[in-house]
């Protein structure tokens, strides 16, 4: 008797099959409609600026940032350096805030803000349709301007002097003002007496901090800007050869003014020995001695000459600043020494000098 062949059921496999094929249906089609949603939120315009946002590195922004980075002054920094003190300065929480009334269906212009204050621009645009026919916008361009960090120095130097910024020589294109009259030297005609002046630097456009240097005629740092290191500025060896003019020089003047021995043509003569001859200050040496005549002939030893300031005017001039002590003992008065303040502009003569004018001063 023939045995029965037990037939095998394809039910199983085939629901098996048919829930795969639906499976696989439904992930391509999920996996279809993802997409097509994800197009969908690229073609948004605000979908592109929260991307640009979100992975904004300025580190990166070098080329963007170029364009502003070569108007900096070169003379405080390089580029290199201006872009590393940006990069330290910024940091990646940026922001963009549309310009409304600079955009389009096709442009959008955003300013790019950073703790709330704008540093650029950016632009993008539509460049094309995506695969399921959606606007597809992209950043075609970033501008920056960071003018608010930007910085400005300015300082009143004497003429001749140089200033160093960050260790680079500031050219003479810098310089705003000229002709400045030196404060020590007020009270004398500039034109006249051939005074030196100042010149104002000014520094700017320029981020970051500046290490400023002043160096003298002779190259050498001024550490400290005042009326002492902007004047003094003779060697010992003119300070005592001016010295010696001068112990001879007040002696003379003082006899001349206190009519010693009532010999006043003999005491202007001897004094004019040091004043340059025809100079406005041996005009008015020789005019007046005619008030002399009402002045009771004395004789006041001068005990003190404090010089407070030397300085060299150029061209074989001198400026000193000073106050000589007289003794008036003896006189009509109670007072046993009288202080006066002398400012005096002198000539190199031969191996000495010549008083060319004088300045008393309170």
């Amino acid at each position: 008797m023939a045995k029965r062949r037990k037939s095998r059921s394809f039910f199983l496999p085939g629901l098996l099959a048919y829930v795969m094929i639906w499976l696989v249906a439904l992930l391509v089609g999920l996996r279809y409609f993802w997409m097509f949603l994800e197009d969908y939120e690229a073609s948004r315009p605000k979908y592109t600026v929260r991307a640009f946002e979100e992975t904004f590195d300025f580190s990166s922004q070098r080329a963007y940032a170029e364009s502003w980075l070569q108007t900096l002054n070169p003379a405080v920094n390089t580029t290199d350096g201006y872009f590393e003190l940006l990069v330290d300065e910024m940091s990646n929480d940026i922001s963009c805030l549309k310009h409304a009334e600079r955009s389009s269906d096709t442009r959008q212009v955003y300013a790019i803000l950073h703790d709330g204050k704008p540093i650029g621009e950016m632009t993008m645009q539509i460049t094309g349709k995506s695969g399921f026919g959606f606007d597809v916008w992209q950043v075609t361009d970033v501008s920056y301007d960071f003018s608010d960090l930007t910085e400005s120095y300015s300082t009143t130097i004497p003429e001749g002097w140089s200033l160093y910024c960050n260790g680079n020589l500031i050219g003479p294109e810098a310089i705003t003002a000229r002709g400045i009259p030196i404060p020590l030297l007020r009270d004398f005609d500039a034109a006249e007496y051939e005074l030196p002046t100042q010149v104002t630097y000014t520094v700017d456009n320029f981020i970051g901090d500046v290490r400023a240097e002043v160096r003298n005629s002779a190259g050498e740092p001024v550490n400290e800007l005042n009326e002492q290191t902007m004047t003094d500025n003779c060697t010992d060896a003119e300070k005592a050869s001016l010295d010696s003019f001068l112990g001879n020089y007040i002696e003379r003047l003082v006899n001349y003014s206190s009519n010693y021995h009532g010999n006043r043509w003999g005491n202007y003569e001897s004094l004019a020995q040091l004043i340059v001859d025809g100079s406005e200050l041996e005009h008015r040496m020789r005019e007046a001695m005619d008030g002399l005549n009402y002045v009771p002939a004395r004789n006041n030893p001068v005990t003190a000459i404090t010089v407070h300031n030397y300085m060299n005017l150029g061209n074989g001039r001198y400026f000193l600043k000073l106050t000589y002590n007289v003794d008036v003992l003896g006189q009509t008065t109670d007072v046993n020494a009288t202080e006066n303040n002398l400012e005096l502009i002198v000539t190199q003569y031969g191996d000495g000098y010549l008083a060319l004018t004088q300045q008393f001063y309170t």
